[in-house]
């Protein structure tokens, strides 16, 4: 199997690629990956569309510096989002793992849309204020109690998304705190 035959086993494009030897992807337009992989295989340089990898995913090592519209790294088994893109022009999508999923180390430094993240009352969430807004899912069935503390959550974050400034940080931890949301009240 040829390498290119190989990339396009596992990665839909939707617009043009190019591909190096040594594994580098540059793609003008949208990645969509098949399922099943534990890993991307591949290094993406750039994306100026969106990209989306789905689906068994262990480790985020090749996801491009930035990506030029949404990201979506939602229903894999990361405990973390190390290697994860500097950069989200839109939305970043991390919803489903909340089995799996117990830092954000490795979050993007900016995130132009929303970060929309499955609700675990013990996954800190400082690291979202990097975005412009957070929204927040519940997993399958939740209490009244588990739903109004998603609804305060979300609360809480939008307030303080997008402003970047380390006292906004503080007073935002102190509020989750306050609500008793202290699982989510950290880096």
């Amino acid at each position: 199997m040829t390498l290119k035959e190989e990339f396009t086993q596992r990665f839909m494009i939707n617009g043009t690629f190019t591909l190096n030897y040594q594994r580098q992807v540059w793609v003008q337009g949208n990645v969509l990956s098949v399922q099943g992989y534990h890993s991307l295989g591949f290094q993406f340089m750039k994306v100026t569309g969106f990209m989306r990898v789905n689906g068994g995913l262990r480790s985020l090592e090749g996801l491009p510096e930035s990506v030029g519209d949404n990201l979506e790294i939602a229903h894999n088994t990361l405990v973390d989002l190390q290697h994860c893109s500097k950069t989200v022009v839109k939305d970043l999508w991390i919803t489903g793992m909340t089995k799996t999923l117990k830092s954000l180390d490795g979050f993007p430094e900016h995130v132009g849309g929303t970060v929309h993240v499955t609700f675990d009352p013990q996954l800190p969430m400082l690291r979202t204020l990097a975005a412009n807004q957070v929204k927040v899912y519940k997993p399958v069935f939740v209490s009244q109690q588990i739903h109004d503390q998603m609804q305060d959550l979300e609360l809480i974050l939008r307030k303080y998304c997008g402003t970047g400034n380390p006292a906004d940080i503080l007073r935002c931890a102190s509020e989750l705190n306050e609500h008793g949301l202290e699982g989510n009240a950290a880096w």
